[in-house]
Parts: structure tokens; C-alpha cells; sequence
């Protein structure tokens, strides 16, 4: 997180409640990996359906709840993906 909070990153990835929460605290711009797949699909980068479905073979957990949301962004009645520009720099923290 320290790349986000030094300015270095436009975005960083973090999926844990935990450590979004503290990425929140500090006024960091917050993605998920279903973020990250939501903003690709309508870029025409791959299928979301697919995506997922290859996540669910891992140990990724997703709630029903959380799935909904996003499926009724990618639908365009809530919201459209923000895209950051081709410069931007993403930064991954994982535990």
C-alpha cells in the first residue's frame, strides 16, 4: 500500500475487506479483481462470464451479493467502468 499512499500507483488491487478499509482510510483509489475484470470486459480485453468462471476454479471467494453488483454495473443501470488511462500504474498488494 505504501506505493499508493506515495503517490507512485493511480490505483491499487486489493480484494481483502481488511485492507481496503485502510487503503479508504488513506484516500486510496480502490480496485478489486472483479473490478479489474469488470473494467476489461466492455474494453473488449476478454469475456467477463468466462473470467469468472476460471476464477471460481481457484480459491477465490466472491458472495452472491457482491457478484450482483458488479453484473448490474456491467448492464449499465448503475454505473459505467472507469477506465484509467494507458499510463496509469496499478499497484497489487497481496498478503
Amino acid at each position: 500500500m505504501d506505493w499508493g499512499a506515495d503517490g507512485k500507483a493511480d490505483e491499487v488491487l486489493i480484494d481483502d475487506w481488511a485492507g481496503r478499509s485502510e487503503a479508504g482510510r488513506r484516500r486510496l483509489n480502490v480496485t478489486g479483481t472483479l473490478g479489474v475484470l469488470a473494467s476489461a470486459h466492455p474494453a473488449g480485453l476478454l469475456d467477463f462470464d468466462w473470467a469468472l468462471a476460471r476464477l471460481r476454479t481457484t480459491n477465490f471467494r466472491l458472495s452472491a451479493e457482491v457478484e450482483r453488483l458488479v453484473r448490474r454495473r456491467l448492464s449499465g443501470r448503475e454505473w459505467k467502468p472507469r477506465f484509467l488511462p494507458p499510463s496509469a500504474t496499478i499497484a497489487c498488494c497481496s498478503r
